[in-house]
């Protein structure tokens, strides 16, 4: 059982991350990007494809879609922090984004120490703290967030949710 939950959180992370990148790429104005990849189109069907599967009414649905949104957007943020520290496939580093989260903020200034021959110990430790603080900020509010979708769910509801890697 926790080897199926496992792939199945591991799964809907690779969809979300797969979706944040290819919305990274995606041309000025909302166009489709490279591919024909439309990332509005893919999130609108994961949507649906959620909607059908949780059995919800429209006006449950207006309840419980902002939670939804607000939970994996707080899942997209945690993650992105990782992928701004490796590039782009073929080496391209992503465009300086003024809107950073504090996670990618702390991973970047923690990755260019450790890249640093010359670092200094005691430099890298407080920046270790530093992204260990905030990871741990993170987790309380993807938590709480968590908590707040769970209330307006039915058992078999959050049994999806799970099975997604939405919720715990």
């Amino acid at each position: 059982m926790r080897q199926v939950k496992w792939f199945c959180a591991m799964v809907a992370c690779a969809l979300i991350c797969a979706a944040a990148v290819r919305a990274e790429d995606a041309p000025p104005g909302g166009g489709r990007s490279r591919g024909g990849f439309d990332p509005a189109k893919m999130r609108e069907q994961m949507t649906s494809r959620l909607k059908e599967q949780l059995a919800v009414s429209d006006d449950e649905w207006k309840a419980i879609q902002p939670k939804l949104d607000d939970l994996m957007k707080i899942q997209g943020e945690s993650r992105a922090s990782m992928r701004g520290l490796f590039g782009r496939p073929g080496g391209d580093k992503p465009a300086e984004d003024p809107n950073k989260s504090e996670m990618t903020k702390k991973m970047e200034a923690l990755k260019a120490l450790t890249d640093s021959k010359d670092a200094d110990a005691k430099a890298i430790q407080e920046a270790l703290k530093g992204l260990r603080e905030e990871r741990e900020k993170s987790k309380a509010t993807l938590k709480k967030a968590q908590e707040s979708l769970k209330e307006l769910l039915s058992a078999k509801q959050e049994a999806v949710l799970v099975m997604y890697g939405m919720l715990e």
